[in-house]
């Protein structure tokens, strides 16, 4: 059984190399600078699990960086099919080798019920309210006291703009800009608009075309 195990395991690790690692070594080895007769496992350190979110490829580089990193990173790019890769160079000393991440992309929906959600909107200034979530999770917002006192939202219709305003609006004394107009009865209407922030008692949001 152990034996099975083993050569099942051997035989991926060959598939792999002949699928990924090789065709890799064939591409860098001229730009390098380094013989194509250099075994690929001496400096390509490429995890079989490449392709998940969190994985890290390394390849030791020549010390003398003769070579065109752009040239290497575009290879790379197009031989392990990582175009939203992240570059990282350790150029000094003679470790000298790039780190390859996969970048990571914001999420395509945000939404209330998402975990983490609510607790990351109760923790944000009161001017700074929080527009969204960017690669890794990073918040996104926009200071409206110190920043800028305008916000522009471009969604088209049912994309959101409208319930975007309020929450801002409520929040601080600043004009928030949406694609949308309010009519004198406070119905909305077709074209651009300004949206007041603290509308008072007994009156309307004005249509104002830009």
């Amino acid at each position: 059984m152990g034996g099975a195990v083993y050569g099942l395991a051997t035989r991926k690790r060959r598939e792999f190399m002949r699928e990924w690692v090789t065709p890799l070594h064939e591409a860098l080895a001229v730009p390098l600078g380094m013989s194509e007769l250099t075994d690929p496992r001496r400096y390509l350190h490429v995890p079989r699990n490449f392709s998940d979110d969190d994985a890290e490829i390394r390849i030791d580089v020549p010390t003398h960086m003769r070579f065109n990193e752009d040239l290497i990173a575009d290879l790379i790019k197009k031989k392990l099919a990582r175009e939203n890769g992240s570059f990282t160079w350790r150029r000094a000393g003679r470790d000298t080798h790039v780190i390859v991440k996969k970048r990571q992309a914001p999420p395509k929906m945000l939404r209330l019920s998402d975990p983490g959600v609510r607790e990351v909107l109760a923790k944000m200034p009161e001017s700074a309210p929080l527009i969204g979530f960017g690669a890794g999770k990073k918040k996104v917002s926009v200071d409206l006291d110190h920043d800028s006192p305008h916000v522009l939202i471009s969604a088209s219709t049912g994309g959101g703009s409208r319930p975007s305003c309020a929450p801002s609006a409520a929040s601080s004394s600043t004009t928030v800009r949406t694609p949308t107009s309010w009519t004198s009865s406070g119905s909305p209407a077709p074209g651009p608009a300004v949206c007041p922030a603290s509308p008072t008692a007994g009156t309307s949001p004005r249509s104002t075309t830009p």
